[in-house]
């Protein structure tokens, strides 16, 4: 997945695992964005986009993390900031909220908390991420 989305400007891998790593190893806060990569983790995208651009190709991917959310009985947004919050490193996440309601569902994630280390297993086996 690339969770920059239309945002990456640069060839390679973006690293943020790493860095975010390298940061909490120095006692450096980490501010996550993009938790639900422009609306590719989400459970529909609020907008039309070609086939071929970077967020609708990321949204076809996510077909089994959404399927992970509801077998969960959440929507894949807030599955999406769980798990950002869940992330080692990070302290918190810039919320990119259209509307109350976005805003809401936002607050629910952070007070239903982190996740278990089980569910990050099998969303990160779901979506192929590598750990560090």
């Amino acid at each position: 997945m690339n969770a920059l989305g239309e945002l990456k400007r640069f060839h390679g891998a973006s690293r943020t695992r790493e860095i975010a790593s390298i940061a909490h190893s120095k006692h450096i806060t980490v501010l996550a964005i993009r938790a639900v990569a422009a609306g590719s983790l989400c459970d529909t995208i609020d907008r039309d986009l070609p086939m071929d651009h970077p967020v609708q190709i990321d949204y076809n991917k996510a077909y089994k993390f959404r399927q992970i959310a509801m077998k969960y009985n959440m929507t894949s947004q807030t599955l999406a900031h769980r798990y950002t919050l869940s992330m080692k490193g990070v302290n918190t996440i810039v919320l990119g909220c259209k509307n109350r309601i976005e805003l809401d569902e936002c607050v629910k994630a952070i007070q239903d908390g982190t996740l278990n280390q089980a569910l990050i297993n099998e969303i990160d086996q779901a979506l192929l991420i590598q750990k560090l």
